[in-house]
């Protein structure tokens, strides 16, 4: 049941760093410059920050999957 459960979280892990990857070329795209993915400040973190327009933008990105 552990290896199970190791084997969804690295699942998990891969959807959530494929939808950051999603939107940052998304955000590219419209014109947005990325200063950082993945900023961390003790057990903060901020998932891209980007400026646009001399405006400072902080993301937050959300990954879902579902069955069809």
């Amino acid at each position: 049941m552990i290896f199970f459960y190791i084997e969804l979280m690295a699942k998990h892990h891969e959807i959530g760093k494929l939808g950051e990857q999603m939107a940052i070329n998304y955000l590219l795209k419209q014109g947005y410059n990325i200063l950082h993915q993945n900023w961390r400040k003790g057990h903060w973190e901020i998932d891209v920050l980007a400026t646009k327009n001399q405006k400072l933008h902080i993301i937050e990105v959300k990954t879902a999957t579902w069955d069809t």
